[in-house]
């Protein structure tokens, strides 16, 4: 569907759908915070999932938060069991992942209670 646009140029259902997770997730943070999260985990929760939605901005077949299903939740958690640290270029560990999937569990959840999802 997206044929003949240039290298590197993301669809702009991409972006959107981008643009609204970082509202979400930033909103996401404040729940975290009336729930007495530290400002350690809110902050590690941030960085997480702001590169989850760069993720989400990157693929094409993600246009709406319906196509955010769980399969391709796991693209996204094999993606980070494939890609190399950006310190030293090893693969992360599985601590690493898990508190990756920590701030998605963290992002869905609240997207649940609000009625979103």
């Amino acid at each position: 569907p997206y044929q003949g646009r240039a290298p590197g140029m993301v669809p702009t259902m991409s972006k959107e759908l981008a643009e609204q997770l970082s509202t979400e997730v930033e909103r996401c943070l404040d729940w975290l915070r009336a729930r007495n999260y530290s400002p350690r985990s809110r902050k590690e929760y941030g960085l997480v999932l702001k590169e989850f939605v760069a993720w989400v901005e990157e693929r094409e077949d993600l246009v709406q938060r319906s196509d955010l299903t769980t399969g391709r939740l796991q693209d996204y958690l094999i993606h980070l069991s494939l890609r190399g640290s950006k310190k030293d270029g090893k693969l992360l560990s599985a601590g690493t992942r898990h508190g990756h999937l920590n701030g998605l569990v963290h992002l869905f959840t609240h997207l649940y209670k609000k009625g979103q999802i």
